[in-house]
């Protein structure tokens, strides 16, 4: 159990219902210039859900299931942060939690739950130019919200069965228009990284009712902020991100420790960052925006790299975003394209890519 540290500025928070919206069809379905999507894939059934800020500056979506004939679209409402994007968490029981950064400057979220949204604004001072990052563990309901706030630490809301939690700063120093990311384990371990003032990828890990702190190293590109994906069966963590040469970089634990910082390869468009899934197996698939502003991948398998250029053309100063389909390895990269339209890629079974998709 996570104890409370009033130093630390913990709170409980009210469950204030400050607005409602209902999925429809929305006029306006452009995406919102220099943000990026993020995606949920519900573990049950495979639905997908791809959230992204329009041109409204409002959340929308695009949803997909077996009972709707192709996507439908719809805006849950809203006013985000411009220059900011969304991050989103599903449970098992389809459930899911959209978090944004609102016009405010503060955390706020949309939760889908017996088909309806219900938002809420969280509270906490958000640093300019930076977005959420939330993670969950699916097994006990132990949610986390990572942000920089404005005094350029790491911070965060945390949820477990006593209810909401925060703000909380945990501190560090953040680069300047970076954001963090996160991987959260069944255990409840916690593990939060971003680029430093150094430019150098850091961490802040939750173990054992406390953070501890720490600086792996690398040297990330300006504009750039590192993506996290875990294999939580095995403990195997990848945390990707943009090395001072463009090209996608890594760094890697398994049960033998860390690994890196290794350069893995690529061209790497200004100003974007990676995304990645991976699977029980630990194969790993990172993908980028390659400088021809297409979707380009590397993926880990059989104790070595392999890249290719998937094509498409993504919009300038956005980026992708993967998720997966545990059940069976289906894939989706989600991506604004140069017309500022959701589009994706899709692996589905039993093996071939789909794309580029429109949606």
């Amino acid at each position: 159990m996570r104890m409370l540290d009033k130093s630390a500025g913990l709170c409980l928070l009210s469950a204030v219902v400050i607005g409602m919206a209902l999925p429809g069809n929305a006029m306006a379905i452009k995406a919102e210039p220099e943000t990026s999507p993020t995606a949920v894939v519900n573990p049950s059934n495979g639905e997908q859900w791809c959230f992204f800020v329009d041109n409204e500056h409002e959340i929308a979506y695009w949803h997909h299931s077996k009972s709707t004939e192709g996507w439908v679209k719809g805006v849950v409402g809203g006013s985000v942060k411009a220059g900011t994007s969304p991050s989103a968490v599903i449970y098992k029981t389809g459930e899911i939690f959209v978090y944004y950064v609102n016009a405010n400057g503060e955390i706020a979220n949309w939760t889908y739950s017996e088909s309806k949204w219900v938002g809420r604004a969280f509270g906490g001072k958000v640093e300019t130019g930076s977005s959420p990052f939330a993670a969950t563990n699916t097994e006990n309901l132990v949610q986390y919200v990572f942000y920089v706030n404005s005094g350029g630490e790491v911070a965060d809301f945390f949820l477990n069965k006593e209810g909401w939690h925060g703000p909380s700063a945990i501190g560090g120093a953040v680069k300047a228009k970076t954001s963090p990311t996160a991987v959260v384990y069944a255990t409840g371990e916690a593990f939060a990284y971003y680029v430093n003032s150094s430019s150098e990828i850091a961490n802040w890990t939750y173990s054992e009712s406390k953070w501890a702190g720490r600086a792996f190293g690398g040297k990330v590109e300006t504009g750039s902020s590192p993506f996290a994906a875990t294999n939580a069966a095995n403990g195997v963590q990848f945390v990707f991100y943009v090395n001072s040469s463009k090209e996608v970089g890594d760094f890697f634990a398994n049960k033998e420790g860390w690994h890196g910082p290794s350069a893995i390869g690529g061209a790497v468009k200004a100003k974007t960052s990676p995304t990645a899934v991976i699977y029980a197996s630990g194969e790993a698939f990172a993908y980028y925006v390659n400088s021809s502003s297409e979707i380009a991948n590397w993926t880990y398998s059989e104790s070595k790299w392999v890249g290719r250029a998937f094509g498409g053309k993504v919009e300038t100063g956005s980026s992708p975003f993967a998720a997966t389909y545990t059940s069976n390895n289906e894939q989706y990269v989600f991506y604004a394209n140069g017309s500022a339209e959701i589009s994706d890629f899709a692996y589905v079974v039993p093996g071939e890519w789909i794309g580029p998709t429109t949606l």
